[in-house]
């Protein structure tokens, strides 16, 4: 169902990721706890990121697989979003 990934070789010319917002009939929404540190912790959605040549739909579709172990079907593209990380990476 989804490609294999491409060789840690190949890769993207800039970073791309994406998150999900997996949402309830009651609104809620779920996240994830991940560890950071040694005892820290954050709350945050499924993400990660984007293989070379692998569609943003398949991307978010991927990360929830990997990182909560269920299948999806993307139902909406919120939208995307260039964000300047103050390393100039963002391109133009």
């Amino acid at each position: 169902m989804f490609p294999e990934r491409a060789s840690s070789s190949e890769r993207l010319p800039v970073s791309v990721s994406s998150a999900v917002l997996i949402e309830d009939n009651n609104g809620r929404l779920l996240l994830l706890r991940k560890k950071i540190g040694d005892d820290e912790f954050m709350w945050t959605t499924a993400s990660g990121g984007m293989e070379p040549h692998e569609d943003p739909k398949r991307t978010a579709e991927r990360e929830v697989r990997e990182e909560i172990g269920v299948e999806v079907k993307l139902l909406n593209i919120v939208g995307i979003y260039a964000i300047d990380r103050g390393d100039n990476t963002t391109l133009k």
